[in-house]
């Protein structure tokens, strides 16, 4: 080293230790030599005077940002083919691009709505859509799809053609979930390679024909056989059980007499509701006269009340909401949650105003600590409950069009339920965390059993939670809000409204713990079936 040593002395030695002799007087090690002037040594001190190398300097500060900021790639648009992950649809079938994709687009729209119109949540409806797009041979990266709660636009927009946009109004949705599950199965076999594109339209076709699996009267009766066993659930006696019966068949002749006059649906529930708590007045006067054996250790009228107000909340429309508000459909659940919240509102107005004309007449309320002592089913034996929630559950799967093929898979599944309810639930506790880990036993056994027969996993979720509402729950609150008590009836409500979210919530977690399962048994059979996919 020659010339005079730098002020820094060690320490820059250290930190820049020289591969080369030195060319200037007062220069600093360097790391080489070049030949052009932004890459050739140190000859003198730097601009600042501190004699540090900027090439040292800027080696340290780049090491400094990839320790803390890091290298990650930057934010990309999202295909919409990525949606289809944990979906029975992840790697469908493509064929040969469509020589005019007009016809295709049309087929899209028909089925989009045809989901949406049968009860379908939007994130099925939205894989089933892009599944079927990609096999009919569409590009995923030219495809968009907006779905909202009463309108689909499919919109396809190729590079080397003109654009081609849909869009339908939806003004009517149901619960018809054995169409739902026809529709499911025409995606699973148009994805697995199984469907010609020219056989396409006709099946849909026939989808969107298709009779409905039960008649109307078997709907009737089995409203009325759900009525009956949230009753016999509750601990009710033979004189509940009766006119739970009794009472769902007359909500149900209302509200249809109501709808064909054209009655909006607010007032068709309320109507219901005030019919439920009519009935509960009539019943606990003739209750006075009839002895305990006949009335059941809890007062009957407010077991009628909760079999009512279990018969008219929108479970269906709940779940899927839950669900679509998870799975960042927030316009899509923020309208369904205001149809349960109107559909509620109704419910609790009917039995209120029942409440308020019963108390006017002289006829007895429900005592609140005997109605409280039966929420959950406290009072009722095992095996009764076990019956009572797989007939209930039965029931409500006939009521919303569940496939006969999957009535004893509903009710299994409810059942094992209500053991795992039982099990997390403490007694005299809230019943919110039991209830969650109810919910997604059932979406667990409800996804793995309906994808097995190819069905859409909702017609076995929502009847097999149906008997996790808490219809009694909410009679109790009302009765809290109409006798004076108003602090024990808000605290009620709260209660009902978080067994609310644990049923869609748990519903939703276990359809995701069971994808894995589901996928490998998916697989496993594919290996087994003899029958060859199409080249």
């Amino acid at each position: 080293m020659t010339g005079a040593p730098h002020p820094a002395g060690r320490r820059r030695r250290r930190e820049a230790p020289s591969a080369g002799p030195a060319t200037g007087p007062t220069s600093v090690p360097t790391t080489g030599s070049a030949t052009g002037p932004l890459t050739g040594p140190t000859t003198g001190p730097t601009a600042t005077g501190s004699g540090v190398p900027r090439g040292g300097g800027q080696a340290r500060t780049a090491g400094w940002r990839r320790r803390v900021i890091g290298e990650e790639e930057q934010t990309r648009p999202v295909l919409i083919v990525d949606r289809l992950r944990g979906t029975p649809f992840a790697s469908p079938y493509r064929m040969a691009a469509p020589a005019d994709p007009n016809r295709q687009v049309d087929l899209l729209l028909r089925l989009a709505v045809l989901l949406l119109r049968s009860g379908s949540g939007t994130a099925e409806v939205e894989s089933s859509v892009v599944a079927a797009a990609v096999a009919l041979g569409l590009s995923e990266q030219h495809l968009d799809l907006d779905i909202t709660y009463s309108s689909i636009t499919v919109a396809y927009a190729p590079a080397d053609a003109p654009a081609v946009v849909r869009l339908q109004v939806v003004r009517s949705t149901g619960t018809e979930y054995a169409r739902l599950s026809a529709a499911h199965a025409l995606v699973l076999d148009l994805v697995e390679g199984r469907l010609e594109r020219a056989d396409v339209a006709v099946r849909l076709a026939e989808v969107e024909s298709s009779p409905r699996p039960y008649r109307r009267w078997m709907v009737r009766v089995a409203w009325g056989l759900l009525a009956v066993a949230v009753v016999a659930r509750l601990g009710g006696g033979p004189l509940a059980l009766l006119t739970g019966f009794v009472m769902a068949l007359a909500v149900d002749a209302g509200a249809r007499a109501m709808s064909r006059a054209g009655a909006p649906a607010f007032f068709t529930v309320g109507a219901g509701a005030f019919i439920a708590g009519s009935l509960s007045s009539v019943l606990t006067l003739a209750a006075e006269a009839l002895p305990p054996t006949l009335a059941g250790q809890v007062p009957p009228s407010a077991l009628v009340v909760a079999s009512g107000i279990v018969v008219l909340l929108p479970g269906g429309t709940f779940v899927a909401a839950v669900e679509d508000a998870l799975r960042g459909f927030p316009v899509t659940a923020a309208a369904r949650l205001v149809t349960v919240l109107m559909t509620t509102a109704a419910v609790l107005g009917g039995v209120v105003l029942a409440l308020d004309v019963a108390r006017r007449a002289g006829v007895p309320g429900a005592d609140p600590d005997a109605v409280g002592a039966a929420v959950g089913g406290a009072l009722t034996p095992l095996p009764v409950v076990l019956v009572s929630t797989a007939l209930g559950a039965g029931a409500a799967a006939v009521a919303y069009r569940t496939p006969p093929r999957l009535l004893l898979v509903t009710a299994v599944a409810a059942a094992a339920g209500q053991v795992a309810l039982l099990l997390a639930s403490d007694p005299g506790g809230p019943r919110a965390l039991g209830t969650l880990v109810a919910a997604l036993v059932v979406g667990a056994v409800g996804r793995v059993a309906a994808l097995r027969r190819r069905a859409t996993p909702l017609a076995v979720v929502v009847p097999g939670t149906i008997m996790l509402l808490p219809g009694l729950t909410i009679y109790t609150a009302l009765v809290e809000l109409t006798g004076g008590t108003v602090i024990s009836g808000l605290v009620l409500l709260g209660q009902a409204g978080a067994i609310a979210l644990a049923i869609g919530a748990g519903a939703s977690l276990g359809d995701s713990v069971a994808a894995p399962v589901e996928r490998g048994l998916d697989q496993a059979s594919r290996r087994r079936r003899e029958t060859p996919l199409r080249s």
